[in-house]
């Protein structure tokens, strides 16, 4: 069974409630959704795993995972639940079904460490209420409807996002010392609309260019112009979801010069091309 969008969201692109847990039968979803157990007990499967759910206990669940709810064993329990759009965080994720690519967002900047595990379908625990209070504040936002809701909700997820992501850094990572293409990524980060060059880098950090070529795949898994690439394509996939300017400025804007080789990186990347993305972004808005 599929839970469509239109059966579980008004207008909006989040849908909070609080609830008293019973069995459910097997279902997806597509939509995004954060649980997180305010008391009792209930026995959860995700993608074929059991696993008995408890009192501070929270997790994400990605698009198109499936799970159920049994109380035979354990009983129920109530949860406040969080169902969302990627598009909530922000409307240049339209097509997201991962967690995963929510980390790598512009609004949520968390390094570059490498996941062991997948941080979505993970039962982590709330040992000090602090998550359990901020969903509190979520579903409170949610109900009272106040001006600036959303915002604040949205706030609140992303701070959810990081601190559960900072859990599976912290379990998959123990070497803290900050690597070269942590130096390198952050270097892209604030200036990728330049024209930054593998060979200005190898110089800027006294590396030869061969070198640092093949540490930052080595330390990333993808090349030097496939991540510049990439953090390129994000930013204007930004601009163009959440400004009016043209698609030549905000070519201009993330570091291209020529618009047919970034009509072309576009669409290798996002399967559209510019002005199709954000056509399909305005679409989805007024649907």
């Amino acid at each position: 069974m599929k839970l469509s969008i239109k059966n579980q969201f008004d207008s909006e692109n989040v849908s909070m409630r609080f609830l008293e847990q019973n069995d459910i039968c097997l279902h997806s979803h597509d939509f995004f959704e954060f649980v997180y157990v305010v008391s009792g007990s209930i026995l959860h499967t995700l993608n074929g795993t059991n696993r008995r759910l408890e009192r501070g206990d929270y997790f994400f669940i990605d698009i198109g995972d499936e799970h159920c709810y049994s109380a035979k064993r354990y009983g129920n329990a109530n949860i406040i639940n969080c169902l969302f759009l990627p598009t909530f965080i922000d409307g240049s994720l339209v097509g997201v079904k991962k967690f995963s690519n929510l980390m790598s967002n512009y609004l949520i900047k968390l390094g570059n460490a490498p996941l062991k595990s997948k941080p979505s379908g993970v039962i982590y625990h709330d040992n000090d209420g602090y998550v359990g209070r901020i969903y509190e504040k979520m579903l409170f936002e949610f109900n009272a409807k106040q001006t600036g809701y959303e915002e604040i909700i949205r706030c609140y997820l992303i701070e959810i996002i990081i601190l559960t992501v900072r859990k599976v850094l912290e379990s998959s990572t123990g070497n803290k010392e900050i690597r070269i293409s942590d130096k390198i990524i952050a270097y892209i980060d604030n200036h990728y609309s330049e024209n930054v060059t593998l060979e200005y880098l190898a110089e800027k950090y006294n590396y030869s260019e061969s070198y640092l070529s093949r540490i930052f795949k080595d330390e990333t898994g993808q090349s030097f112009v496939k991540y510049m690439q990439k953090v390129r394509i994000e930013h204007s996939c930004r601009l163009l979801a959440n400004t009016d300017k043209s698609v030549y400025d905000i070519m201009c804007g993330v570091g291209y010069r020529d618009i047919k080789f970034f009509t072309k990186i576009f669409k290798e990347s996002i399967g559209t091309t510019p002005a199709e993305f954000r056509k399909r972004i305005k679409n989805d808005h007024i649907n």
